[in-house]
């Protein structure tokens, strides 16, 4: 009676680690994360890590090693697995791996790699299992083009479609530490629409934003390195940064940009211009540059 009971009891054991495993099996292979276990292999004398061979792995590791899961099990990560674009892209991943065996502290860093001008991101998180490292996978490509998409709205005028007053800030304090280190110029030209309250009174609001949108435009148009920048400043008023610009080259690009608003033959509309121009020294910062502008009111040219 008592082996007929332990046989039973040994049955129903082997039931339970049956079920479990199958059901440890299902959850690793639905999931959308790639997920792997994997052993340190040492060298025999040196004891250093030369390699990781795959214990288990799921469906969705597979593919990010351009594999089935099957055939990674029992496979050597660098020796056989180790070599495709995303690696190639982040070579220092696997020294990374190594080090959260060696010093039992946990890997959580994101990876970049581009194929055909795709970007992908993904998420690589490694924690030390004994002698070897469990793997976690996630791709985050979505999420970063969501961040970075809410981070270039959040920096741009949504009514002109150029960059805004925080992006304004930002760019021209960039800009002034880069050109204080180079002692180069740099140059603001600040646009004001005259007599814009009276224009919408007149036309209408809707006329109003018509206006600002054919005027930030020109600007636009006329700022045309990829060093400038220009963006809607105040309510009626457009801000044009000009690094590596000396005082001509400003005057020269606010000539242009009145002679093209003059071509728009909006009634009533004309501009008047601020501009300065500075070679950043380390007793002055970025704002000086702004009161300068704003006291070098030019009605035209």
């Amino acid at each position: 009676m008592q082996l007929q009971q332990e046989i039973q009891e040994l049955k129903q054991t082997k039931q339970i680690l049956y079920q479990s495993r199958a059901f440890l099996e299902s959850v690793l292979n639905s999931s959308l994360d790639g997920i792997a276990a994997m052993q340190a292999v040492r060298d025999s004398t040196t004891r250093e890590i030369t390699d990781f061979r795959f214990l288990m792995a799921n469906p969705v590791i597979g593919n990010f090693f351009d594999s089935s899961h099957e055939h990674l099990i029992g496979n050597f990560m660098v020796k056989n697995l180790f070599k495709n674009q995303i690696i190639k892209d982040n070579s220092t991943l696997f020294n990374c791996l190594k080090q959260v065996v060696e010093t039992k502290k946990s890997l959580n860093q994101e990876l970049y790699y581009e194929i055909n001008n795709i970007k992908n991101w993904y998420q690589i998180i490694a924690v030390s299992l004994n002698d070897g490292i469990s793997l976690t996978i996630r791709d985050i490509t979505q999420t970063k083009f969501l961040e970075l998409e809410l981070s270039r709205q959040a920096r741009v005028d949504s009514l002109t479609n150029i960059a805004n007053r925080r992006r304004f800030d930002e760019y021209l304090e960039q800009e002034w530490q880069r050109y204080r280190r180079e002692k180069r110029p740099i140059s603001l030209i600040l646009c004001e629409i005259n007599n814009f309250e009276s224009y919408k009174n007149s036309y209408g609001n809707h006329k109003g934003d018509e206006c600002l949108i054919k005027i930030a435009q020109i600007i636009n148009n006329c700022a045309k390195r990829a060093i400038d920048l220009v963006a809607h400043y105040r309510a009626n008023q457009f801000a044009v940064i000009l690094p590596n610009t000396d005082a001509n080259g400003a005057y020269f690009v606010a000539g242009l940009i009145e002679s093209k608003i003059e071509k728009l033959n909006i009634p009533h509309i004309t501009l008047s211009f601020g501009i300065a121009n500075m070679i950043p020294t380390e007793d002055l910062e970025a704002k000086a540059l702004i009161i300068t502008a704003e006291e070098n009111r030019h009605p035209t040219f």
